[in-house]
Parts: structure tokens; sequence; C-alpha cells
């Protein structure tokens, strides 16, 4: 027989939901670097965390499966569950949470418009007050410069 025990199929069971998960973790970084446009200098940060996160998945799983003791079944079920979720879940997955992600984006988007909205509103008013001010501030202190140069040259004659 393929397995020769109870503890053996459970194992191998274990290392395939691992092997999901492992579908999981990855598709998870794949619909954030999607979704969320970060510098190219971050990139390998995402990386480090995304290993990181995949061999704690690993880890854990051989720990609870089987002690932490490697058997090359282990091998068999971690890869067939990574194919199974990619082939089957995955798309679906990131289909679903891109557009849970866009969803909570068009709302907040709106809620902030809405927020800012009385803002503007006052915004416009103050921004014209203000060109308005600078302009008549700068012709007020422009004519005092000419007046003041006019006198000081009138003064340097006498």
């Amino acid at each position: 027989m393929f397995l020769s025990s109870r503890h053996e199929l459970f194992v191998l069971i274990g290392t395939f939901v691992g092997g999901l998960a492992i579908g999981g973790v990855f598709d998870a970084f794949r619909i954030f670097r999607k979704n969320f446009k970060i510098g190219a200098s971050l990139v390998w940060l995402q990386d480090i965390v995304m290993w990181s996160a995949i061999l704690t998945v690993v880890y854990v799983t051989l720990f609870i499966t089987n002690d932490a003791q490697l058997r090359w079944y282990e091998f068999a079920g971690f890869a067939s569950g990574i194919v199974l979720y990619m082939v089957v879940l995955s798309r679906i997955v990131i289909t679903v949470f891109t557009a849970i992600i866009t969803f909570i984006r068009k709302i907040l988007s709106t809620a902030i418009t809405v927020i800012l909205f009385p803002f503007r509103l006052i915004w416009k008013p103050v921004k014209a007050t203000g060109k308005w001010l600078k302009k008549h501030i700068k012709r007020f202190f422009d004519n005092q410069k000419r007046i003041f140069s006019r006198f000081y040259r009138n003064f340097k004659k006498i």
C-alpha cells in the first residue's frame, strides 16, 4: 500500500491542507500587489515577508502533523495542495477579493468626498479672498517701495 498507517494518511492530508494554505498566502500577496502599488524599492521587503509566511506555514504544518519529521510523502502533500489551489481556487479567490477591495475603495472614496464637500465649498471663497488680498497687499508694498525709492533718491540729492 502507498501509505502504511493512519498516521501517514493524517500527515499527507495535513500537508495537503498546508499546501492549500501556501497557495492562499501566495495569492494574498498577489492580491496586495495588484491592488496597492508600492515602490520598487519595497518589493524585496514584501518578498521576505511572503517567504517568511510560507516557511511559517510549512513549519507549523510539519510540526503539528509529524513532529517536524520530514518524509517524502509530505512533499507530495504540499505540492498537490499548492497545485490544486492554483488550478481550482486561485482565480476565484483573486477575483472575489479584488472585487471586495474595489468596493471598499469606492465606499471610502465616496465617504471622503461627502465629508470634504463642505470644506471644498468654504475653500473656494477663501482662496479667492486670499488671491485678492495677495494682489492688493503686493500693490500696496510696490507703491511703498516706489515712494521710498523716490524719497531716497531725493534725499541723496540733498
